[in-house]
């Protein structure tokens, strides 16, 4: 299975974010215990079994690490934004899990606005609209239904209001 990469520069939701971070400081657990292991064993098999021999071995190592990483490291400038490529839009994703998310209008608000009536849900009849979510890095497409309603005057037909993305 692919996972789509998240850019990080441009991603907005902080739910999203959060749970890159913490997979990420996960991982990073990971790495430093291995990397103690493998200094631990290197050592052993330098012969090296005095503990202040071995920190100040690793210690140099580092300095080395990050006067290498430092010297190269290129001095921050400001990209200038990408020009929109054509056919880079939203895309169709039908291997996703569909998840529905209805919306309604509250009570106080099925008043119609022309006659004061009350306006009465519109079987089948929904505005649809689709984006693509992550939940524990894994995808599924929400349709938000958005019940229609109309008094029996026929003078008005009344969407509930979508809920604004993040």
């Amino acid at each position: 299975m692919r996972v789509a990469m998240v850019e990080l520069t441009h991603e907005r939701d902080v739910d999203t974010l959060r749970q890159i971070s913490l997979l990420l400081d996960r991982e990073h657990q990971r790495l430093i215990a291995k990397n103690l292991q493998l200094t631990a064993e290197l050592a052993r098999l330098r012969g090296i079994t005095d503990p202040e021999q071995l920190e100040l071995v690793l210690r140099q190592q580092l300095e080395q690490a990050r006067a290498q990483v430092f010297a190269r490291a290129p001095h921050p400038t400001v990209e200038a934004p990408r020009p929109s490529r054509p056919g880079h839009g939203p895309r169709s994703q039908p291997a996703l899990p569909l998840v529905e998310v209805r919306h309604e209008l509250a009570p106080d608000q099925r008043a119609c606005p022309a006659c004061g009536g009350d306006v009465t849900a519109m079987a089948g009849q929904y505005e649809t609209s689709e984006r693509v979510t992550t939940v524990k890095l894994t995808y599924h497409v929400e349709q938000h239904l958005r019940q229609k309603y109309r008094c029996a005057c026929n003078g008005a037909v009344v969407t509930a209001p979508p809920v604004p993305y993040n």
